[in-house]
């Protein structure tokens, strides 16, 4: 990713910046964010005294539609979440405050349930990238890897997001900041697959809350995906172009042979007619014996 702070532009959806505070059907507090391979927004709602914790899928290649609102058994204190894709399908793993043990959500039933980690208690999670050995990391508030090793961290009421590549000695560097945030839990973000770093941004104005989802173009993939997996799409992509041209310009010879062949027979035809008309009109001739 280039250096300097990111380019964040505004993405409108009335859904994700709409904040009423005991309306179930509105995302009430957002606190975890991630964006899978096939375009889908996976947005973590920690509730409210009157509303359980939800997660909501959004298809960003759809007009925003909302694809799934699952409503956990309860107000878990959720507050940050990974996204794995596996042969078995696509699976959330959310973090909860300061408990021994972390939400398992399955995509494909539409499931959720809890896995105890004794001794370690969860607040944010990052996986490693698919390439190496996978590995968990755990800080105090917000955090994201990409593919190359790049995490992305946030902090406790810090008003900046930082970067740092834990393939080298640890160098932070500030990728966006605000100038005043009213809030200690400022920060949600994700990446997609088409290099584009998603973020929310929570703050307060009086009683009033308000949420802005914003996006940047940073080039990076996101942890779950493999460099090999993109050339081999592209790759795939080749191929698909390829065989389309061939198939294209053997359909267009198969064409060309149908369109001759008939335009022979049909002159063969013609001709066969007009020699039988010919031979219709001729007059035999009585023959003339030679005198002697």
């Amino acid at each position: 990713m280039k250096c300097g702070l990111l380019k964040i532009f505004p993405f409108m959806n009335e859904t994700l910046i709409t904040v009423e505070n005991g309306d179930c059907n509105k995302i009430e507090d957002a606190t975890g964010l991630e964006v899978d391979t096939v375009g889908r927004m996976w947005v973590l709602d920690d509730g409210s005294l009157h509303c359980n914790s939800k997660l909501w899928i959004f298809d960003l290649s759809n007009n925003d539609k909302t694809n799934l609102i699952h409503h956990f058994p309860s107000s878990y204190y959720l507050h940050d979440l990974v996204l794995d894709e596996t042969l078995n399908g696509y699976f959330a793993y959310i973090a909860q405050w300061g408990e021994e043990d972390i939400v398992v959500f399955g995509l494909e039933r539409n499931q959720s349930w809890t896995v105890e980690t004794p001794g370690i208690k969860l607040f944010s999670i990052a996986l490693s990238p698919k390439d190496e050995p996978r590995q968990l990391y755990l800080i105090p508030y917000r955090m994201l890897m990409d593919n190359h090793g790049t995490m992305y961290a946030a902090f406790w009421k810090k008003n900046y997001i930082i970067s740092w590549n834990i393939n080298q000695p640890y160098q932070k560097r500030r990728i966006y900041e605000v100038e005043k945030l009213n809030t200690d839990w400022p920060f949600t973000f994700a990446l997609d697959s088409s290099g584009t770093f998603w973020m929310t941004v929570f703050n307060k104005t009086g009683k009033k809350s308000s949420y802005r989802l914003l996006k940047a173009a940073v080039g990076e993939k996101p942890y779950y995906i493999r460099d090999c997996q993109t050339t081999a799409d592209a790759s795939q992509g080749k191929r698909q172009t390829d065989y389309s041209a061939l198939i294209g310009s053997l359909a267009f010879f198969l064409v060309l042979s149908c369109t001759l062949n008939i335009w022979l027979t049909l002159r063969m035809r013609k001709s066969k007619n007009s020699n039988e008309k010919c031979n219709a009109g001729a007059v035999e001739k009585p023959t003339v014996q030679n005198p002697v």
